[in-house]
This record gives structure tokens, C-alpha cells and sequence, in this order.
């Protein structure tokens, strides 16, 4: 997550323009200064390399780079851009504070928008009158907030996505709360990968899925147990599970107490 607070105005534009390129390999060493970069594509590809991780931009995507880090910048083949920079103060925050702006480093966009017909305006004021400063500098904040709203309008739509996985993950453990449940038997229902069944999961705050299963069967295996007075390897085999000692390993995993003993 990229956040940061603003201590003041923008100090003037570092560049404003737009390139076509055959191909582009450029090596940018942390800035001394602070900046703020923001640029959009709008022909071909062109991919970033920063501590070690790849970002890959793609026609109207959006990126911003804070040149706090060194970054390599490649193209193998054509690609257009256009792309802003200004002279701007501020502090990173570790974390979503009041105030804060939320910028990271790759904003994926479908289609030419709002963000983008900012940028090209600041590239078309700062081209033909470079003396509108005050015009310049609004344009620029106003560009700052579209990326933040944009940024975590994406982000609640990736976590409204992930929670309708959960809720029929969890749906689809209740159906089936009889028998033995996989992760994979899940994730196949629902047309993904274990691994993103896993991940959204965790994205959501959940407990891991195969904890979540586990949970849910043990609390109604202890419940039949108590109800209509079962045997653990009765109450255990009627929700799926062979092995009565395992089920008692589990119950003890989870909360520290034996499967058989009271709590009232």
C-alpha cells in the first residue's frame, strides 16, 4: 500500500508531456527531491521494476511513482505515454490515516476516463502556457484526488468480490457439512484456484478455509453429542470424519479443552 499526506502545495511542474517510443529501457535512481510522477498509457506496454517486483502496464492503465526507490523502466516494443511530474512535499503513512492519500503504484483502467483527460490537460496547459501556475497546480490536486477515489473504489470492488466467494464458500460447506470437505473440492465448485480461494479468504479477515470447515463441524459435532447424548466416534463419523482421535486432536487444537468437557 502506497499512502501519503501532503505538507503543502505543489513547487512547480518537473516535466509535462507525451512520447511514442519503439522500444524504452531507462534506470531511474531515487529522487532527492520530492516528486510525484503520474503517467497513463495509451498505446503498447511498458513494465517497472522496483525492489525486486514487476509491474506490468498496459494500454490506459495508470501508474504513479514517488521515485523513492530505484526503478527500472522497460518497453520491448512500441509503446505510447503520457506523463506528468511535480515538485511536492509530503510524508509517507505506514497506514490509511485521516487525510491521507491513497496512491499505489498501478491503477488498472479499461478505458479512457476522468484520470486521464486530467493528465492530458496538464500536458496541454504546461505545452502552451506554462505561466498558469495557479491553473497548473489545481489541476494537479484535482488529479491526486481522482487517483485516490479510483484507487479505493478498486479496492472495495476486489473485497466485495472476495467476500461473495467467502459467503458461497461457506454456503457450500454448510451443504455438504456430512461428509469429508477439501479446499480443492471448494475452489473447483466455485471456478477458481485453491490458492485464490485461500487468498480471498485471508483478504476478507476470515480464518483459513480448511480452519473455518473444521470449526463448523467440530461445533456440531459437539453439539449432537450433547443433545441426543452420541458417542464421539458416533457424532464424528454422522459429519464425516473416520477417525474419532483425530477429531479429538482438532477440538483440542482449536480451543484448548477436550471435546467432552463441559462449559457451563
Amino acid at each position: 500500500m502506497q499512502y501519503i499526506k501532503l505538507k503543502g502545495y505543489p513547487k512547480g511542474v518537473r516535466f509535462a508531456h507525451g512520447r511514442s517510443l519503439e522500444t524504452y529501457h531507462n534506470f531511474m535512481q531515487p529522487s532527492k527531491q520530492s516528486l510525484i510522477e503520474i503517467v497513463y498509457f495509451s498505446e503498447g506496454r511498458l513494465s517497472y521494476l522496483q525492489s525486486g517486483k514487476e509491474v506490468i502496464s498496459e494500454k490506459y492503465d495508470t501508474n504513479c511513482n514517488l521515485h523513492r526507490e530505484a526503478t527500472e523502466v522497460y518497453a520491448p516494443s512500441f509503446h505510447e505515454h503520457q506523463s506528468i511530474s511535480f515538485y511536492i512535499d509530503y510524508d509517507i503513512c505506514e497506514n490509511d490515516e485521516p487525510g491521507a492519500l491513497f496512491l499505489p503504484r498501478l491503477l488498472k483502467c479499461s478505458q479512457k476516463g476522468k484520470i486521464h483527460s486530467l493528465i492530458d490537460e496538464i500536458i496541454h496547459v504546461h505545452t502552451l502556457h506554462k505561466e498558469r501556475v495557479l491553473t497548473l497546480n489545481g489541476l494537479f490536486l484535482q488529479l491526486l484526488g481522482e487517483y485516490d477515489y479510483l484507487a479505493r473504489a478498486q479496492i472495495n470492488e476486489r473485497y466485495e468480490s472476495a467476500s461473495l466467494y467467502v459467503r458461497k464458500a461457506k454456503e457450500y460447506v454448510y451443504q455438504n457439512i456430512r461428509r469429508p470437505i477439501t479446499q480443492r473440492e471448494i475452489a473447483a465448485h466455485l471456478g477458481v484456484t485453491p490458492e485464490y480461494l485461500c487468498f480471498v479468504f485471508k483478504q476478507t479477515g476470515e480464518p483459513p478455509l480448511m480452519t473455518y470447515v473444521h470449526q463448523v463441524k467440530l461445533s456440531k459435532v459437539r453439539e449432537i453429542m450433547r443433545k441426543d447424548h452420541l458417542k464421539l466416534y458416533q457424532a464424528a463419523e454422522f459429519y464425516g470424519y473416520k477417525d474419532p482421535n483425530y477429531v479429538s486432536r482438532l477440538f483440542k487444537k482449536y480451543y484448548a479443552r477436550n471435546i467432552t468437557e463441559r462449559n457451563d
